[in-house]
């Protein structure tokens, strides 16, 4: 059998390997993969929220059964132009994957199966938004109704946060799920599903939060441990039962049957398990670790669900033990990760790939946020737990970071790995989350709404590109309430020099603040936008071309390190730079951030500059300090820079 496996991170690396090891399949291949799929496996480069390039590689590649991991492909349709090729398919159609992409649409199969989750109300605009909090009172559950790779939850028992996190969402032309709050331990379960069997796989528990203790801002999942040793007898039939088999049900009474991993979200309340989610695939971080403990083959399993033959597959059989999965993240996740760092110790076993490439001369090197999920094994959790953290310590990443309690809390005897302390209760929701106690400090509360919107606008990324870090994140800040002629003119630079821009944020209002996310197109873009930039800033365009504008001096020697532009770059860099100035004009402060370019303008003047690695560790750290012009002098200043906006600054007409 020759298996495609569609996704890029870790997820699928170890999907990967357990098919490698099935004596049924002869052939493997991974889009678009990464640098630990690619030393074991073909991989191809691959649009994934392109259905129709999804297919088009499965039938070229003549797959016998292609299995889709991610999210954002299942939600767009891939599976349907699979199945219409005639290959089978391990994956929902697009209608029974809005499980997980309309948390509306689970809720109302949930209600029509009588299946027991928390109470909600979708909210599609601001006018009912402050009645609909008043009803459900704290703790208040704030959730984006759609995909947002895992961060669309705020939790808190304070309005304000709970409010501002709701029209952050609305403002962007999100709807809004109120939730009431469910209390206990939480469990993840995934299910396989051919349309009507089910069949499931162990229970496991993952960690979202950043950092130790819970703290700190959520992420796509730090680490994962199975099985619960702490779980009840007889919970994961009582789940089937009572849960996943009426849903599967409904679905298909509904007519659209699930055929893929439905992964249950759970909190174990004192009334029984309750649903806090649906998703439509295996997740990540606890599919490293299931995996490693399934002795039996997989692919004759996916391909049961495929085609609609689960209920004549032979019982799972399982590793004696347990295994735990630790994440080693990029230095800046999950804000804005630094990337390209050379890795040492990722070829070791246990070490499954995300956020890697392998570079021309060989190197492994960094390439997003969440960059190696190491996994370990044992007789028993604790055993389970040192080799993780052993295989952890062999592993070195620049700046990388990993929480160092996975597990630690169900090793020492406890029920789950929750935290209730100092005030504070941390409830993962198995998606995002962010709670605190009321205290009443108008100053300390209006700091944690405005931390939360940071974190909210540096996390909104399609979950694709989290995966894979090959998005860059470009900044648009200008102190006038309109950005948007701004805002295309830095895309009109963008697309010229090679990039295609992906996604973008909702502006802020008050002011305009946008980010833009963007993939680079032409391999060469970062260098011809550096080139075209930095020409017209080292005055090598004269002024006909540019105007008075680019005149300025440069505000200190920098050594670009480039080849000097071709008259080509030139042209270009005049039509797009020119347009980039003018556009300027209007606003009194200006910032606008990339790679290649800072870009500031206060007081009447003007500059930009290549940033040195020490002002992008500056802006990664502060992202405010890009809302705030004198405040981002300020800050370079202190690190070394120049001292006033007159040194920095050159005088520019407008």
């Amino acid at each position: 059998m020759r298996v495609l496996i569609i996704g890029s991170g870790a997820r699928e690396h170890a999907l990967v390997l357990a098919f490698l090891k099935d004596l049924s399949v002869t052939a493997v291949a991974c889009a678009p993969g990464n640098a630990g799929t690619s030393a074991v496996c073909e991989t191809y480069g691959i649009d994934l929220t392109d259905p129709t390039a999804v297919a088009a590689l499965a039938k070229e590649w003549n797959a016998g059964l292609v299995v889709i991991g991610s999210e954002l492909p299942l939600v767009a349709g891939a599976a349907d132009p699979v199945r219409d090729a005639g290959i089978p398919c391990f994956g929902p159609s697009r209608e029974a994957a809005r499980i997980e992409g309309s948390k509306a649409f689970a809720k109302d199969v949930m209600r029509a199966a009588d299946v027991p989750t928390a109470r909600s109300e979708l909210i599609g605009t601001p006018a009912h938004l402050d009645a609909a909090l008043h009803r459900f009172g704290p703790p208040w559950v704030v959730k984006d109704d759609g995909l947002a790779a895992g961060k669309g939850v705020v939790v808190t028992t304070d309005y304000d946060l709970a409010r501002a996190h709701a029209m952050h969402l609305l403002d962007g032309g999100h709807p809004v799920l109120v939730e009431s709050f469910l209390d206990g331990p939480e469990a993840s379960l995934f299910c396989v599903v051919d349309g009507t069997t089910v069949v499931p796989l162990l229970l496991a528990q993952d960690f979202k939060r950043v950092g130790d203790k819970e703290a700190g801002p959520n992420t796509g999942g730090m680490g994962s441990y199975s099985p619960l040793p702490w779980a009840p007898e007889g919970l994961t039939d009582d789940v089937v039962a009572r849960i996943v088999q009426p849903v599967v049900d409904e679905l298909a009474e509904r007519g659209s049957p699930f055929s893929g991993v439905l992964y249950a979200g759970l909190a174990l309340t004192s009334d029984g398990p309750q649903v806090i989610e649906f998703n439509c695939r295996f997740g990540d971080p606890e599919t490293q670790s299931v995996l490693a403990l399934l002795r039996s083959p997989l692919a004759g399993l996916l391909l049961a669900a495929a085609e609609g033959r689960l209920a004549e597959h032979p019982p799972l059989e399982w590793d004696p033990g347990a295994a735990v999965t630790v994440v080693i993240a990029a230095e800046g996740y999950p804000g804005r990760p630094r990337t390209g760092d050379v890795i040492t110790g990722a070829d070791a076993e246990g070490v499954l790939h995300a956020g890697t490439r392998r570079r021309d001369d060989g190197a492994i090197v960094s390439s997003g946020g969440r960059v190696l999920s190491v996994v370990g094994l044992g007789d028993d959790l604790a055993t389970a737990r040192d080799a993780a953290y052993r295989r952890v310590a062999s592993v070195h990443l620049t700046g990388s970071h990993h929480r160092t309690d996975i597990a630690l809390h169900a090793v020492r005897g406890g029920e789950a790995d929750t935290l209730e302390d100092l005030g504070y209760f941390a409830y993962q929701t198995g998606e995002s989350s962010h709670a605190r106690a009321p205290y009443d400090d108008p100053q300390r509360r209006e700091a944690e709404v405005a931390h939360t919107l940071d974190q909210l606008a540096a996390l909104e990324r399609t979950s694709v590109d989290n995966e894979r870090g090959n998005l860059e994140e470009i900044t648009v800040y200008t102190s006038n309430d309109d950005g948007e002629a701004l805002r295309d003119a830095v895309v009109d630079i963008l697309e010229t020099a090679g990039y295609e821009v992906v996604a973008r944020d909702a502006p802020e209002r008050g002011s305009w603040f946008q980010r833009l996310f963007v993939r680079q197109k032409d391999s060469q873009a970062e260098e011809t936008l550096s080139q075209m930039l930095t020409a017209a800033v080292d005055n090598r365009l004269t002024a006909s071309k540019v105007g008075a504008a680019v005149q300025a001096r440069t505000i200190r020697d920098i050594s670009l390190h480039l080849d000097a532009p071709q008259p080509a770059h030139d042209e270009l860099a005049a039509n797009v730079v020119a347009r980039l100035l003018e556009a300027c004009k209007p606003h009194d402060e200006v910032v606008i951030c990339t790679s290649a370019i800072l870009l500031i303008k206060t007081a009447g003047r003007i500059a930009c500059w290549e940033p040195t690695s020490e002002e992008i560790h500056i802006l990664k750290a502060n992202p405010r300090l890009m809302r705030s012009p004198q405040d981002l002098i300020d800050a370079l200043s202190a690190a070394g820079g120049p001292s006033t906006v007159g040194s920095l600054l050159p005088e520019v007409d407008g």
